[in-house]
Order: structure tokens, then C-alpha cells, then sequence
């Protein structure tokens, strides 16, 4: 097996192509929303190719604080190895504790939903955390999958198209700075500083990388009249569309706007040909996860495997 410390874009690009299973989480683009939104944040991605021509690419990250810590990958979302062909058992876990090797104190990895066979470390000192997301499996049609909606959910959404709730994907800069303060005014209602949220360099790079990648980066915003009363950041790769972020202005609940949103953006996925509509985990935020259930969707299991090395195996290695 042949370790590639440094994978330049076109190598990384052409697996994540190849490999069924790879969602934008494993893309190059995704690295690059991670290191926006926060300069000490280092990517340190790996490449190998393995003894049966199968090349692979195990996206990492590096969190430089006091004690570093790398994860695969950012903000809780999926990470591990993907590929362009068989794995082989052995040659992975070399690739794995190649990844120990790297001086670090941490070391986490989360699953990916939609990978059956996903390989995993045969590593000890391992914890391992199980959580979930929800899917939307798209292999039927947008009235059969709204027939299956909550009841609340489906009058919500009459209601939010009654009282004239329209969705478009959003284009301009300005759209996305507006975008940017229904999240800060989403923040403060949460009780948190505004501060503390992802920094508008984050979505600033992805409405510049939605313009290169408009098929892959889509931010949708739910209008009223003419303001912006929801949005959601939304992830497109291979089989699966991911939303990843949402803000909304709690002047316009009542116009139900999410309801409206997230149906319009399943019917774009559904037109589009994607098989997943993955609302990703809930945090832990018990009715978060129940207002994504109302859709339809079904929990998937995520795990999300963290290693911890002692301050001297991390000092001395």
C-alpha cells in the first residue's frame, strides 16, 4: 500500500466520483467551508493506494488547540474512507493507524449513514457514541410522500401555501447576508451569543463555491412578501441531498415557511434523481428530531467513534 500524505484536488475528486456511497461530507469543498470557518482548523486529508488498485481517500481535518485533535469530519458530520473499489481489511487498518500515528490527542471519526460496508478501526481505547439522523428515502412520488407527512405537517403546509410562503434558491451575496441574520437572530433566540455561531466567512465561501458548484451548494430561502422568513443550506453529491444549516425569523411561524421549504426542496431532489433527502442529526434537541420525523423520515443509524491517547503517547508518540 502506497500512503499519499499530501492528495491534490484532482486525485480526491476523482474517488469521491467513483465512490456510490461519498456524500459532499468526503468532497474537497467541504474541507475548504470547514478551514473558513475556522482558521485554526488545518485540513490533513490522506490518500492511498491500495495493493488491488483500489485508490482511497480518508478525508481529516486537524483542530489545532492546546492538545490537537483530528476528525473526519466537521461539525459532526460524516467522515471515514471512501473509495473507488475494494477495500482490502488489512491494508485499511494500516491506513487507520497511520492516522494514530499523527501526533494528536483525539482522534474522532463519524459514520456514514448510507454506507453499508463501511470499514472500521480495529483500534483499542475506542468510544463510541450512537446517534442517528433522518432520511427522506426518495423512491416515490412528492404526493405520495406528502400523503405521508403528519397531519400537522400537511396542514402546516397548506397553510404556509395559502398565506403565500414561495421558495427559490438564492443567488446574490446580499441574499446570503440576509440569509446570515435570520441565523443570528436565530441564535439570540436560542439563548445563544451570536458570536459564537459559524462565522459569515463560512457562508460567504459558499455562496462563492455555489457559484462554481451550483448543482452541489444550494442555499433555499422561504420568502414573504419580500423578506427572508427561513432558509436552509442544502449539500448535493452522488445519491444524496443533505440539509446541513437553517435559520428562520420567528416573526413568520406562523406562516408555517418550513413546511413550505423543506417540501420544495424534496421535490427539486426528487426531480433532480436523488435517492436520499437526509435531514442530519438532530443534536440531541428532542424536537428537532421530532419536527423532521413528521416528514416521513426514518432514523438511520450514525456512530461517531472517538480515540483518546494519553498526554504521553501524545507528547512523545
Amino acid at each position: 500500500m502506497e500512503i499519499l500524505e499530501s492528495v491534490d484536488d484532482a486525485f480526491w475528486w476523482e474517488i469521491v466520483q467513483d465512490c456510490p456511497n461519498a456524500t459532499f461530507y468526503h468532497t474537497p469543498l467541504w474541507h475548504r467551508l470547514a478551514v473558513h470557518a475556522d482558521s485554526t482548523r488545518q485540513d490533513c486529508t490522506l490518500g492511498a493506494v491500495f495493493e488491488n488498485g483500489t485508490r482511497a481517500v480518508f478525508p481529516l481535518l486537524r483542530e489545532r488547540r492546546m492538545l490537537q485533535k483530528y476528525v473526519s469530519t466537521f461539525a459532526g458530520c460524516y467522515g471515514g474512507i471512501v473509495a473507488d473499489g475494494p477495500l482490502p481489511d488489512a491494508e485499511v487498518q494500516s491506513l487507520y493507524e497511520e492516522v494514530f500515528s499523527k501526533n494528536g490527542k483525539k482522534f474522532k471519526f463519524i459514520s456514514n449513514p448510507i454506507a453499508d460496508d463501511e470499514p472500521t478501526p480495529n483500534l483499542s481505547d475506542g468510544d463510541v457514541e450512537h446517534d442517528f439522523t433522518h432520511i427522506l428515502e426518495l423512491d416515490r412520488d412528492l404526493d405520495t410522500i406528502i400523503s405521508e407527512y403528519s397531519r400537522g405537517h400537511r396542514s402546516s403546509l397548506k397553510k404556509g401555501r395559502r398565506e403565500g410562503v414561495s421558495v427559490q434558491p438564492a443567488t446574490t451575496l446580499e441574499e446570503y447576508r440576509r440569509y446570515y441574520e435570520a441565523y443570528q437572530a436565530s441564535l439570540e433566540r436560542w439563548g445563544e451569543d451570536p458570536s459564537s455561531g459559524y462565522p459569515w466567512t463560512l457562508f460567504e465561501e459558499a455562496h462563492s463555491l455555489s457559484q462554481s458548484h451550483p448543482d452541489t451548494i444550494t442555499l433555499w430561502l422561504a420568502w414573504v412578501d419580500d423578506a427572508v422568513a427561513s432558509g436552509a443550506l442544502t449539500f448535493s453529491w452522488n445519491q444524496h441531498v443533505s440539509y446541513w444549516h437553517g435559520a428562520a425569523h420567528e416573526e413568520y411561524f406562523d406562516y408555517r415557511p418550513n413546511n413550505v421549504l423543506h417540501t420544495d426542496i424534496i421535490e427539486a431532489a426528487l426531480d433532480e434523481g436523488y435517492q436520499y433527502y437526509d435531514f442530519n442529526p438532530s443534536g440531541g434537541h428532542d424536537g428537532v428530531a421530532q419536527f423532521k420525523s413528521r416528514f416521513g423520515a426514518k432514523k438511520w443509524p450514525v456512530k461517531r467513534r472517538t480515540y483518546t491517547r494519553s498526554l504521553l503517547e501524545t507528547v512523545f508518540g
